[in-house]
């Protein structure tokens, strides 16, 4: 939003009193994103779609009667998506083209 920003910079960004009050008490960064190509909005509503699934999925039909407890289900529903391994895909084919490569 043009309204935030009081100086524009293509790397950092001067932004309003209101913005850096915001920050301090929420405990986040503003940060500005590139204006007219938005390169990383397909990797970030990946991660949202990733969260969405494997977080608020299984605790929809749940019912929660305090805050508290449903600040600790989204916790360690968080924790257990954070720990969870990255899926490694192996290339087979890779390391057999490089020796018939050296072998040339």
């Amino acid at each position: 939003m043009k309204t935030l920003v009081t100086r524009s910079n293509r790397y950092e960004p001067l932004f309003t009193d209101l913005c850096y009050q915001l920050s301090a008490h929420y405990g986040n960064v503003f940060q500005a994103t590139r204006p007219a190509k938005p390169r990383d909005k397909a990797m970030v509503e990946g991660h949202v779609k990733i969260v969405y699934q494997q977080v608020y999925a299984l605790l929809r039909k749940r019912t929660f009667y305090s805050l508290k407890e449903l600040n600790i289900a989204l916790r360690d529903q968080i924790e257990k998506l954070n720990n969870k391994p990255y899926k490694i895909v192996h290339n087979v084919a890779g390391p057999s083209i490089w020796k018939e490569r050296k072998n040339l």
